[in-house]
């Protein structure tokens, strides 16, 4: 979906020339992103718990309780760190150095955070109230596509002068 994204971004937003190593560094990060989002939904539904059961009003404060905890579990932990991450590795396979990927994320790290921000929490509250294990990554990535256009766009909106 991260490559998907960017083809989107690519043909449909810059309308340039297409980049087949950008959409190869695009490719290759959500091939990796996908199983470890996998792994922390599979650690996080074992260890917080996200069974959507709401039997009498007790269970059903209890989830919500669940809920709230999962996304912010994902928001403040999960979300800072794969952003950095994301935008670090793409900076680097783009063969940027440490100190131009360091102003990179100066520049654009916190406006795309707080964009993530307006998306993702409520779409996290659905795909933790409603949407088994198995689907969650899945809906997710439904969501991403339009999320990923974005990334691959901001991450080329304001091109690094090489030095």
């Amino acid at each position: 979906m991260l490559a998907l994204g960017d083809v989107i971004c690519q043909t449909m937003i810059e309308k340039r020339q297409f980049d087949w190593m950008r959409l190869a560094r695009f490719s290759a990060m959500g091939a990796v992103l996908g199983p470890v989002i996998q792994v922390i939904y599979t650690v996080m539904e074992r260890k917080i718990g996200t069974k959507v059961t709401p039997i009498n009003t007790v269970k059903k404060v209890s989830i919500a309780i669940r809920f709230i905890k999962n996304v912010a579990v994902d928001q403040l932990l999960c979300s800072p760190v794969l952003l950095a991450t994301f935008m670090t590795c793409i900076g680097l396979m783009e063969g940027r150095s440490l100190a131009e990927v360091k102003e990179k994320l100066r520049a654009s790290y916190l406006d795309i955070l707080i964009a993530n921000y307006k998306v993702w929490p409520l779409v996290q509250m659905v795909n933790f109230a409603f949407m088994p294990l198995n689907y969650r990554v899945l809906f997710l990535q439904g969501v991403a596509v339009g999320w990923n256009t974005f990334l691959s766009w901001k991450m080329h909106q304001e091109p690094l002068k090489k030095e």
